[in-house]
């Protein structure tokens, strides 16, 4: 069917009750456009479903459904309720896999999903705008959009949502504006649906391990399956590197697996061999590679999981710590050990300093040689120290500390800038070639796009990554900040539909743990400053970085207001200052902007630094 707005498959527009019907073609029109019914303004559609492919050519404000295109109500209110779709939606704005647009007095109960959903803005797996109540309700298809996409809801500004789900896997969105993401493993699991009735008689059924859930209603032809690529079983080989080197098991023991199992695997070191770590060759992760025993994730494929070992006694390491800040006239020490791989201290070992610059007449103001050759003591320890005699303040060295090969049987070498005078800021984020000390992996939020998401692009205007790229005069200046492109529109920036309850996400890697103990936040003077800042802090140590909504993630800063700031045009200033205590390689960002400081639409940070 093809005709212009309120087009439905069985009817444009219902005020009254539909049940028991369904449509089967294809609908396609300009606005408000459903398998179903285009506009359901308080009516009721109950027991009744669509199959059809649903199409909104409307250049702004679609309002597609795989169901109801806008399902809402003027005074009694409208309600969808065990029903479902399974054809594809595609639309601009407000495109969802059941209903485009929920509004005031909708409600949608007890139904489901399956298509996919494709559109520009504010698009959901089974509601792509909603304002009022969802439950028991779940989707399962594609989602594809460019702003304010959901696995379950794309986009909404109030309204509850209570028990409702979404197939991670198959929908491709790990976020959504409410409900619970699912792999889809669980998603075919009675277990998983809290609250669900599954009883007989009663509303729901589900083929364990085979079927997602469906009505008891239902014919078995039209029982939702997911596609038998997900349920394929992968075979798990475990094995030992060298084989001499011990023994490795599948704990688990019953393979082979579906994609996203977690299997227990175990390793056993033999005499003169210590475990070094578990490896993968095809993917796949392990809940702790340097444990024995540990978890390991299955990939959708098959994989061989491996036990390192290492004979001990013939694998050196080395650590190096020391304070890379001095002052102009300062001095500092750095210590090497060097130990074996049973953690014992290793004497004779030599280690290697070597001091630079980017001038070479500023090693002239150290007192001592810029390279020296240190073979470690009876406590495996090699002793350097650094003394400056009327260093530059501000000027920066490279110190590399490194061992001889011959000594271990790997290349050992670490290095790492030594500041004159200088505090260090350990979020410095930039391009490579600056040698950042810290790296964003995650731009994200709640209710909450960003305005740009490419974590590489460090120049121009409201860039995702810009907020950790200090640089230029002030580069680790606690009180002041360099602006990159634009002079006052340089930082992370979300788009903001919930002033005070929206909020943005920025995760950083420290790329080690570093003990924080000030947090200086500086505003941008844009379109949106934000109002309150909070901090939070992980305790994954490896480089398997935790996702932003991960449920570990501690407390380092509470929500805290942000004062106004000072805007100097090429640089910010009167930053807020924020005394923490936390020790974390990982920390996320939270970013609000309640509009006390006049500009809604935006939550823009300029900039913010951390010191140890």
């Amino acid at each position: 069917m093809t005709a212009g707005s309120r087009v439905g498959g069985l009817v444009g527009a219902n005020s009254n009750t539909i049940n028991d019907c369904h449509a089967l073609g294809s609908v396609t029109g300009s606005y408000e456009v459903g398998g179903l019914a285009g506009t359901n303004q308080d009516g009721v559609i109950s027991r009744s479903y669509a199959t059809g492919d649903v199409t909104g050519t409307g250049t702004g404000l679609t309002q597609a459904g795989g169901l109801v295109g806008f399902n809402f109500g003027d005074w009694q209110g409208s309600t969808v309720r065990l029903s479902y779709a399974t054809g594809n939606v595609i639309g601009i704005k407000q495109v969802g896999g059941l209903v485009g647009a929920n509004n005031a007095n909708g409600r949608i109960e007890r139904s489901y999903a399956t298509g996919s959903v494709t559109g520009e803005r504010q698009i959901g797996g089974l509601v792509g705008a909603n304002d009022n109540r969802i439950a028991e309700s779940y989707a399962t298809g594609l989602v594809v959009g460019n702003e304010l996409v959901g696995g379950l809801i794309g986009h909404g500004f109030g309204g509850s949502v209570l028990n409702s789900y979404w197939d991670m896997d198959t929908t491709n969105q790990i976020v959504s504006l409410s409900g619970i993401g699912k792999a889809t493993l669980e998603m075919i699991q009675e277990e998983t649906f809290t609250g669900w009735d599954f009883d007989e008689p009663g509303i729901w059924n589900i083929i364990e391990g085979e079927s997602y859930p469906y009505f008891q209603w239902q014919k078995e032809e039209n029982i939702p399956r997911p596609e038998p690529e997900q349920l394929e079983r992968y075979h798990l080989l475990i094995s030992s590197n060298p084989d001499l080197g011990g023994t490795a098991e599948d704990v688990t023991g019953e393979g082979p697996y579906p994609k996203g199992s977690i299997i227990s695997i175990n390793a056993v070191p033999n005499p003169g061999y210590q475990f070094d770590g578990w490896t993968a060759t095809e993917g796949g992760t392990f809940e702790d590679d340097s444990a024995a025993a540990t978890l390991f994730t299955m990939p959708g494929r098959d994989t061989t999981a491996t036990a390192n070992y290492i004979a001990n006694g013939k694998a050196v390491s080395l650590s190096v710590t020391g304070d890379f800040t001095i002052g102009a006239n300062g001095s500092k020490t750095y210590r090497a050990a060097a130990k074996d791989a049973a953690d014992n201290p290793v004497e004779g070992v030599e280690v290697i300093f070597l001091l630079a610059s980017e001038d070479d007449e500023d090693l002239d103001h150290l007192s001592n040689d810029p390279t020296a050759t240190v073979v470690t003591d009876a406590d495996g320890q090699a002793v350097y120290s650094v003394t400056a005699n009327d260093a530059i303040m501000g000027h920066r060295y490279t110190l590399t500390v490194s061992m001889d090969e011959s000594d271990s049987s790997v290349d050992i070498s670490q290095t790492d800038r030594l500041d004159i005078g200088v505090n260090k800021n350990i979020i410095r984020g930039g391009p490579a070639e600056t040698n950042p000390l810290a790296v964003p992996i995650q731009i994200t939020g709640v209710n909450a796009n960003a305005y740009n998401s490419d974590l590489n692009q460090w120049t121009g205007s409201w860039q995702a990554p810009q907020t950790i790229y200090d640089q230029g005069d002030y580069v680790n200046d606690p009180d002041f900040w360099s602006n990159v492109g634009n002079s006052g529109a340089s930082g992370s920036t979300w788009y903001n539909p919930s002033p005070g309850t929206s909020y943005g996400i920025l995760v950083v890697d420290l790329l080690q743990m570093r003990n924080i103990r000030l947090i200086n936040v500086f505003q941008m003077f844009s379109d949106g400053k934000i109002t309150h800042i909070a901090i939070e802090g992980h305790g994954e140590t490896s480089d398997e970085a935790p996702d932003a909504f991960d449920s570990e993630w501690v407390e380092v800063l509470g929500k805290s207001v942000v004062e106004p700031g000072g805007n100097g045009g090429s640089y910010g200033y009167n930053p807020t200052k924020f005394n923490v205590d936390a020790t974390t390689r990982y920390v996320k960002i939270m970013a609000y902007n309640d509009g006390s400081y006049g500009h809604r639409n935006y939550i823009e940070i300029k900039g913010i630094k951390m010191y140890e």
